[in-house]
């Protein structure tokens, strides 16, 4: 696709979405295993890499 730009970005983020879809219904499943807890909010950062052109 960056071949039909005219201005092709010399860098660029890669995130990883199976690593992110995998965390989330690993958050789900819990919250649907303990219903009657409360769910408490926390940061999770999962690695990106930089991919330069």
């Amino acid at each position: 696709m960056l071949q039909y730009m005219d201005h092709p970005p010399c860098a660029s983020i890669e995130e990883q979405p199976a690593m992110i879809g995998g965390k989330a219904t690993s958050l789900l499943l819990t919250l649907m295993q303990l219903p009657d807890e409360k769910p408490s909010y926390h940061t999770i950062a999962l690695d990106c890499n930089l991919v330069k052109y």
